[in-house]
């Protein structure tokens, strides 16, 4: 987890975590993986001023300095447009199990030079909307197999993710328009159900 306000404290924190992976790490840890661990906390917490940011955490799925980033933002309250989502290049698919309710989960992969490297960049949105306002828990990687692994905790954390409007009422997500399947009607269809 990224902390929010560490202001005076950061140069510290990033040391502590620091020697937290490296003890992940094991015999893997190395000096450069001790320089690119701690590269990737600093930018991290450059990230914490995002408007809308609630929450970010980075997953070190694999025993090398390779994390995804996941966080949770806010965003507008409105229907979820899956046309414009697959217009953007998603692959958008109904996200179901989490506790605010029903969703999209929509997924792109791109490829990209990064300061000279070759990278396969993936991201994974999972979108929900509600009355007050939307919500989404945004996954980004840059390499396939951390993406992977980290995607597979996924409906872990969204079966318990609650959030509580400003009004302290739990957020609740509106079924998605086109995609979202009424289960109910489903199960009456079906003969001795």
């Amino acid at each position: 987890m990224i902390p929010s306000d560490l202001g005076q404290d950061a140069d510290a924190w990033v040391s502590s975590e620091c020697a937290r992976v490296r003890e992940w790490f094991g015999e893997d840890a190395s000096q450069r993986s001790d320089e690119d661990v701690r590269r990737i906390l600093a930018d991290s917490l450059a990230t914490i001023g995002e408007p809308g940011r609630l929450v970010t955490m980075l997953h070190w799925p694999l025993t090398v300095p390779i994390p995804s980033r996941v966080r949770l933002v806010l965003a507008e309250a409105g229907d979820l447009d899956v046309k414009a989502w697959e217009k953007s290049g998603f692959d958008v698919d109904e996200c179901i199990g989490a506790a605010v309710g029903p969703g999209i989960k929509c997924i792109a992969s791109r490829d990209e030079s990064v300061d000279g490297h070759d990278l396969h960049l993936s991201t994974a949105v999972y979108a929900f909307s509600g009355e007050s306002g939307g919500v989404g828990l945004i996954v980004e990687s840059g390499v396939p197999l951390a993406f992977q692994l980290t995607i597979a905790q996924m409906p872990i954390i969204l079966s318990s993710l609650s959030l509580l409007d400003p009004d302290g009422r739990p957020f609740e997500a509106r079924p998605v328009p086109g995609l979202t399947r009424n289960q109910v009607d489903e199960w009456e269809q079906v003969s001795n159900a």
